[in-house]
């Protein structure tokens, strides 16, 4: 599944990310959250894993997962995958640039 992208981030900020999963969970809940990855999508960023900030909070349908720093003019783009309680994986994509605001 993948979303529109997220917007813009300054490079001093903190944001929470957002993972919609309501849609192909079908009902079903959020039993594991596999990972939460970020690679560099566009621009220069050779440690794309510093703009994670703590771990993945599972809030209803929704994988929450806090972003900070990141290198000026770079997007970011963030994978999720999940397993429901039915036991179904789904994978997520979205992505965030930074921007100096």
């Amino acid at each position: 599944m993948k979303n529109e992208p997220m917007g813009i981030k300054d490079p001093e900020e903190i944001k929470v990310i957002s993972f919609p999963f309501a849609r192909a969970l079908n009902g079903a809940t959020i039993a594991l959250v596999n990972y939460v990855t970020p690679t560099t999508y566009k621009g220069t960023d050779l440690t794309p894993g510093n703009v994670v900030l703590g771990i993945p909070v599972v809030s209803g349908t929704d994988v929450l997962q806090r972003m900070q720093a990141g290198v000026d003019g770079a997007a970011y783009k963030w994978r999720v995958k999940v397993t429901d309680s039915a036991g179904n994986v789904h994978v997520m994509t979205d992505w965030v640039t930074v921007e100096t605001l």
